[in-house]
């Protein structure tokens, strides 16, 4: 988790990161309700991950349907954790992020 957390924070400024952070909390509340306290930090792990892994598949200009072939949300642990199994609905909320992660990846 830790250099998952880094890197988002190098990439989106700490400013942003803390947004994403808090965001990503908020709608673990709204939609995984059934999680325990201890299993938050998994699923902002597993929600931060996907959606570093999504934003550099779109960097690509890889399609969301391949996109999410490549994913392993139907697992059970996975999809307790991951805020929508859909690649389009899950983009929908991370918008603003994804396009800042992408314009980050394609200047480089």
């Amino acid at each position: 988790m830790e250099k998952c957390t880094l890197l988002l924070n190098e990439i989106l400024g700490q400013e942003k990161w803390c947004k994403l952070f808090l965001d990503t909390l908020k709608n673990i509340g709204k939609r995984k309700k059934e999680l325990k306290i201890r299993e938050w930090l998994e699923a902002i792990h597993f929600n931060h991950q996907a959606l570093l892994f999504i934003a550099t598949q779109k960097a690509e200009e890889i399609d969301e349907k391949t996109i999410e072939e490549s994913l392993q949300w139907k697992e059970d642990k996975v999809s307790r954790f991951i805020l929508d199994d859909d690649v389009s609905e899950f983009c929908k909320i991370y918008k603003d992020y994804i396009e800042d992660i992408v314009s980050f990846i394609k200047r480089k």
